[in-house]
């Protein structure tokens, strides 16, 4: 073993280094030349260091010595027990991402994902050990203090072993592929994963958590087998191998739009009436599955779904998922109920229900979503957005070694909390024990009485903070699909609320992710790492994934429309991250593969996107709504169309078999079939319109006093945006031969062509009056940015119909007039407001 110190006598400490060469005549010689370099050499650390076993094989003591450096310079990143002698180093201290330099103290010689370790157990013929995990996972946390920080681990693993650390998120297509298996071979999935494969990388085992004697045996048994029985471990590996490599299989003929109501029809039963969500004793958020649902009420009522939909916001909001004190949503909860959360906080939590929350304000209406997506809003301000990179990844859930502590009160705070509201304690906030400890919630965050609680709350954690407390543990890499949907989400939120900060925020991290992480000219995208002169395809450590650039593209597109005329950069981005998913992502089966095909590994022999999501939507249905969305922004002569039209038709194909668990390609091809995005477009892409609640309307008394049992007051906007030198017909041209712009109500089961059309209530804006030479009346015009209002009451007439606006519109320049174009936009007629 290496083992360099402060002592004076380090000749002695660097003998286990050159055993080997103790059998040449020159060994003291070298033990004396070294021993005087490393005495003079400062004390690099209050810790000893020595290598794990088996690392003075592959190294030099030159080498040693870098690492002594970089962990002086990474001191605050390392976990050093106080206790532990003697402290080891291996070569993850070269790493920057926190979940691997956590492991740069293990006494295990381990390698980072890549090549390099691929190809020495290629050429040693030694079994890889592969163990997977992310910074603010628990139970890798736990059999890292169990297992990987035991001498013994490391000297099992030190003979006949590779051992390889993956962070599975700066390597999602290598933590996909197994996560797949072990699914496949138990029907669950979660972390840590740990493999064991041939010297050529194919599976022999996998399995999740594994406590100290599950492992120790499993090295030994996998070892001895191998070497007695490895014709018969290589039949199981090539088994292995074709379940991990199965590819799904499409059935285009299936697909017809009714699929659509029949997967609603079959997601009901399933969720959980009393409390919300799927069933099952843990409950996670399911954000692909919310905003399907959502986008599903838009269009088509359903009461018995809208009431199960508030069931889990309501649930989620005002039980223990989310943070009421710091804000913040939890991964998930560790019950049926919502009560109990794993208490991490991952930034694709946060970015994905702003998207929820924001949507379900539109759907229901209700004060406490649009309190939400502002108090969400700024705990992204203040705990996840780093200015200049993007937003953090992660808040880690263990806290001075208990799951959880940051989060949990004493008793003595609860009484405190009573004393303040004596009468009324019971109705604002209730709790539950864990361990000696209380979960606190409330069961509305956002009243006047509970704000005045939470900043007591508040005082109280940022004054135990000063006085000899920090905070959770943040990872901040900077993860671009997970900022992607940060992103989205910020203006969502800024749509609805008109908070600055939120779209300051989101074009901040847009820019810097553009700037650090994207070269357009090497046409590549860096998921996690800042992009320096020297990054090149060949050296590019973290390449993103079908996900992140389809994300971020998203992103990029929604800033876009926000100002087309102001933000055509964003626009130029989101069509060069497509041009490289369609040049490098695309498969043979007319989907796209997760990872980039310049840098695929043959240890994953397939990487094709399955159509289930995992925590985030499903990379093939974020690229179908980036791509619908660039065929209606740019019209039918967009480049764009046949590979959008490819995508679909192949999606279609397989929807049939996963529509009960893909629930971002149901929401994706939901949108593409009613052409349900918020923004609508016409005149080949130089028109834009949208109807909205107007923020400031949001925030009227009168609009927040909307109810199941009245009408509400206030107005929906249909907002157009047309780009210079194009102009519409206005409501009343003086033309006869001229199209008027008109808003409708199309007709309903229950209304007339001429109902739907005199009930409405419009008020246009005053038209700009263009006298030509050739005609003796101006022509009355709109153009540039302007706002029709609907009167809400106008549209009530039942809560189980849905109202389509139709805005009708003729298009034209100086030089050409188009067709005429109806666009349709459905319309809520009333907060479709849970019945009790």
């Amino acid at each position: 073993m290496i083992r360099v110190g402060c002592a004076t006598n380090t000749a002695l400490r660097t003998r286990a280094f050159l055993v080997r060469a103790a059998r040449v005549k020159t060994a003291k010689r070298l033990l004396c030349l070294i021993g005087l370099v490393f005495s003079f050499a400062p004390s690099l650390i209050a810790n000893e260091f020595i290598a794990p076993p088996n690392v003075e094989n592959e190294i030099t003591a030159d080498t040693f010595q870098a690492w002594q450096s970089l962990a002086e310079q990474k001191r605050s990143d390392l976990v050093l027990a106080a206790n532990q002698q003697p402290t080891y180093l291996n070569r993850l201290i070269q790493q920057n991402a926190a979940y691997l330099l956590r492991h740069a103290t293990n006494p295990i010689n381990w390698y980072a994902w890549g090549p390099e370790p691929l190809q020495y157990a290629k050429q040693s013929n030694k079994l890889i050990f592969l163990s997977i995990g992310y910074s603010t996972c628990h139970w890798c946390h736990v059999m890292e203090q169990e297992s990987f920080s035991n001498i013994k681990i490391g000297r099992l693993l030190a003979h006949g072993y590779v051992a390889i650390k993956v962070d599975r998120e700066l390597s999602p297509v290598v933590d996909s592929y197994y996560k797949d298996l072990l699914a496949a071979l138990t029907g669950q999935a979660g972390w840590p994963i740990n493999a064991i494969l041939t010297p050529d990388g194919q599976p022999l085992f996998v399995s999740a958590y594994l406590d100290f004697q599950q492992l120790s045996q499993l090295l030994r048994n996998t070892r001895q087998a191998w070497q007695q029985n490895r014709q018969i471990m290589q039949t199981r590996a090539e088994q292995m191998l074709l379940l991990a490599n199965k590819k799904p299989v499409a059935q285009a003929s299936d697909w017809q739009p009714s699929l659509i109501n029949s997967a609603i029809a079959e997601l009901k039963p399933r969720l959980d009436d009393k409390y919300g969500g799927l069933q099952g004793q843990q409950k996670f958020p399911t954000e692909a599955a919310l905003l399907f649902q959502l986008k599903y009420l838009q269009i088509e009522p359903d009461q018995e779904l809208a009431d199960k939909v508030q069931t889990q916001l309501d649930n989620m909001l005002g039980f223990g998922l989310y943070d009421a004190i710091d804000g913040g949503f939890h991964r998930y909860s560790t019950d049926a109920k919502w009560h109990v959360p794993h208490y991490e906080k991952m930034a694709y939590n946060q970015g994905l229900m702003l998207q929820v929350y924001s949507l379900a304000y539109r759907v229901f209406g209700k004060p406490e979503y649009l309190a939400l997506v502002d108090d969400l809003v700024g705990f992204i301000d203040s705990d996840f957005y780093l200015e200049g990179s993007g937003f953090a990844s992660a808040i880690d859930a263990v806290y001075q070694s208990v799951e959880g502590g940051y989060y949990l009160w004493e008793r003595s705070t609860l009484e405190t909390l009573k004393r303040q509201s004596p009468e009324t304690a019971e109705e604002l906030f209730d709790v539950i024990p864990v361990g000696q400890k209380f979960q606190l919630y409330f069961k509305s965050p956002f009243t006047a009485q509970n704000q005045v609680l939470r900043t007591t709350l508040k005082h109280k954690r940022k004054a135990q903070i000063q006085a000899n407390q920090k905070k959770p543990f943040i990872d901040t890499k900077i993860v671009v699909a997970w900022n992607g949907y940060i992103i989205q989400g910020l203006i969502d939120a800024y749509r609805i609320t008109g908070n600055p900060r939120a779209l300051a925020m989101a074009t901040n991290a847009a820019q810097s992710i553009a700037r650090n992480q994207f070269s357009a000219a090497q046409q590549i995208l860096s998921r996690s790492e800042m992009l320096t002169a020297k990054t090149s395809l060949q050296n590019l450590a973290t390449p993103a994934t079908l996900i992140d650039y389809a994300a971020l593209a998203n992103a990029y597109l929604s800033l876009y429309e926000l100002a087309p005329q102001q933000n055509k950069h964003s626009m130029q981005l989101a069509e060069q991250l497509a041009q490289i998913l369609v040049r490098f992502f695309a498969d043979q089966t007319g989907l796209y593969n997760t990872a980039d095909q310049r840098f695929s590994s043959a240890i994953l022999a397939s990487s094709v996107s399955h159509l289930t999501d995992g925590e985030t939507f499903n990379g093939n249905a974020e690229l179908l709504i980036l791509l619908h969305r660039l065929v209606q922004i740019q019209g039918s002569g967009s480049r764009w169309l046949n590979g959008y039209e490819q995508l679909k038709n192949s999606l279609q194909g397989h929807f049939s078999q996963a529509k009960g668990y893909a629930f971002g390609l149901a929401y994706a091809l939901l949108v593409d079939l009613h052409k349900a995005t918020p923004i609508k477009y016409f005149a080949n892409g130089h028109g834009q319109a949208q109807t909205l609640i107007d923020h400031q309307l949001a925030h009227r008394p009168e609009h927040q006093q909307a109810n199941c049992a009245g009408a509400t007051v206030g107005e929906v906007h249909l907002r157009v945006k047309l780009a210079p030198g194009w102009h519409i017909n206005s409501n009343q041209p003086q033309h006869a031969h001229l199209k008027a712009t008109q808003v409708s109500l199309l007709p309903t089961t229950v209304q007339t062509v001429k109902q739907a059309k005199t009930k409405l209530q419009v008020t246009y804006p005053k038209p700009v009056l263009v006298q030509t030479e050739f005609e003796e009346l101006p022509l009355s015009l709109f153009e540039g940015e302007f706002t029709l209002a609907i009167k809400r009451d106008s549209l009530i007439h039942t809560q189980t119909q849905t109202q389509k606006l139709s805005f009708e519109v003729q298009a034209c320049n100086d030089q050409v007039c188009l067709f005429p174009e109806q666009l349709v936009f459905p319309v809520n007629p009333l907060p479709v407001c849970k019945q009790h």
